[in-house]
Parts: C-alpha cells; structure tokens; sequence
C-alpha cells in the first residue's frame, strides 16, 4: 500500500502531464484547487480512498469527465470541490 508522500506525488505527477484529450486541459484546474490545501486535508478528503497509482488515475479521470458533462451548468472550482467532498 502506498503511503501519503507517495499518493500525493503520484496525483501530483498525473496532474502534470501533458494533456491527451480535450478533459485533461482540466487537470490544471485541478492541481490548481488542491494548492492551498495541506498534504493531510487532501489525505483525508479523498486519497485515504485510494490505494494504488491505477486508482488515483481513475479519480482523476473521472473527475475531468464530471467536468466535460457539467462544465456548462457550474463553475469549474465548484465541480472539483463538490467531486473532492462528495466523490
């Protein structure tokens, strides 16, 4: 099992990456909302959920598609919070 150093660089790494897809333009957006937050806020908001890479990879791309669908009906900032409190 992966520990929160190594969670949090992966999700950090997947948040880097080149876009591949117009969804993946939104991982800025992303990185850019878990900033201010605290490696352990972020940890018991939802990585405490995730035990592998493949797992981060999935919560993330779930979370760019959440955004794709509502993008028009919400804000950006308000689809990734709802998505992090609420998954």
């Amino acid at each position: 099992m992966l520990d929160l150093q190594q969670k949090t660089s992966i999700l950090e790494k997947i948040l880097q990456e080149p876009p591949q897809n117009y969804a993946d333009g939104f991982k800025e957006d992303i990185l850019n909302c878990l900033e201010g937050l605290n490696t352990e806020t972020v940890h018991s908001m939802f990585l405490s959920k995730q035990d592998t890479e493949e797992d981060i990879r999935q919560w993330v791309d779930k979370l760019t598609s959440r955004i794709v669908m509502h993008e028009h009906e919400d804000g950006i900032d308000n689809i990734i919070w709802d998505y992090i409190c609420c998954g």
